[in-house]
């Protein structure tokens, strides 16, 4: 883990491609936590009612899943086709389910070889919203 963001050459020099950051967030919204791997950035962003995930991975091995009964919005995000999915994986008594209710919002794209995910584990971020903040990065 990254303490100081003031240094994102470092943060990118560890990831091994560059970390993109967005300029646009919700009011609110803070940076709370950064984890630096080799082929990846995991950056946490809450407040009081979100908690927003922002995965990026220059892994091309590296994937993504969600359930077979996900419903998939294919939609335009940062200048290339994305998806779009609501719900979440929910533990029953025959293992995990992908369940559409849950509240949870992704979106997965991929752009110059880097897998980028925006994933909101609680609180409600909108579909529009998580364009917004996509679509800001530099």
């Amino acid at each position: 883990v990254l303490q100081d963001l003031a240094d994102l050459q470092r943060v990118s020099q560890v990831a091994g491609f560059q970390v993109r950051f967005p300029i646009y967030l919700p009011e609110s919204l803070q940076i709370t936590v950064v984890n630096v791997y080799a082929r990846s950035v995991l950056i946490t962003y809450s407040n009081e009612d979100i908690t927003l995930l922002f995965l990026q991975q220059s892994d091309a091995t590296a994937s993504l899943y969600v359930g077979v009964t996900a419903e998939v919005e294919v939609v335009f995000v940062d200048g290339v086709a994305g998806k779009f999915v609501r719900g979440g994986w929910a533990q029953t008594e025959r293992g995990l389910i992908w369940d559409n209710s849950l509240n949870g919002s992704h979106l997965f794209w991929e752009k110059d070889g880097v897998r980028y995910s925006l994933t909101a584990v609680s609180g409600e971020l909108s579909l529009k919203t998580l364009l917004m903040i996509a679509n800001s990065l530099p």
